[in-house]
């Protein structure tokens, strides 16, 4: 994938034009892909449509018609500055640690009296939407596929089997993590995160660049692990 930075700009403006349209005050946009990885491939982020930034970790905040913030730990601090100074919307925001990129921009929010937020769901951690709320924010829904359209986002998922690992070779049993989870009857853990599936599971594929988990989403009960994956996806026994 390789975008230029008129690409970029025209990428910006499209999506401010129907933000706009939805009179929100800012977009949030985090690098999550829909099954909220927690380094996905820049193919399918968002935030590589948005930005030239192409680190790893990122928050993005989109001012529509305005600017896009761009917050970095230190790690980015000179990386992002290199990479987004010809975009003259951007700002790069750096944060020190220990403050998180996230916590840094819900004070960003608060601070300039941001009040109503468009999100993608699909995309956004619970625990960040629980936040969210609480500083009494009206969070507006975009489907990602209508800002995928937008950016003209286009990818198909790597061919690659999904396999059992070798108990042998790996530190601690599946049942054993299984049994540790201790779940009453009728109670149930839903498991978003590709990288807890493919630990508990003791699967892995190659879906992804650069990641051995497989692309997925799980229900734990107190006697089952249900993983559900897309329908073309093959098993390998």
């Amino acid at each position: 994938m390789k975008l230029t930075l008129q690409d970029i700009e025209n990428n910006i403006k499209q999506l401010s034009i129907y933000l706009t349209s939805l009179e929100v005050d800012a977009l949030y946009l985090s690098g999550s892909d829909y099954y909220l990885s927690e380094y996905s491939a820049k193919e399918v982020s968002l935030r590589s449509y948005l930005t030239p930034f192409t680190g790893s970790t990122a928050e993005v905040l989109i001012i529509p018609n305005k600017k896009v913030l761009l917050f970095v730990d230190g790690r980015y601090h000179f990386q992002a500055d290199l990479e987004c100074k010809e975009l003259a919307i951007m700002e790069v925001m750096k944060v020190s640690s220990p403050v998180s990129l996230f916590n840094e921009l819900t004070h960003y929010l608060v601070e300039n009296h941001i009040t109503k937020l468009a999100i993608v769901p699909e995309r956004t951690q619970f625990s960040k939407l629980e936040k969210l709320t609480s500083h009494n924010l009206q969070l507006i829904s975009v489907a990602t596929e209508k800002v995928e359209q937008l950016i003209g986002l286009q990818y198909s998922m790597k061919k690659s089997p999904i396999y059992p690992v070798a108990e042998n070779i790996l530190p601690s049993l599946y049942e054993n993590k299984f049994k540790a989870l201790n779940l009453p009857v009728k109670q149930a853990i839903f498991l978003s995160s590709c990288d807890d599936i493919a630990w508990l599971s003791h699967c892995r594929s190659f879906q992804t660049l650069g990641n051995s988990y497989f692309l997925s989403k799980a229900l734990v009960t107190s006697d089952h692990l249900h993983i559900f994956v897309p329908l073309d996806t093959e098993i390998s026994e």
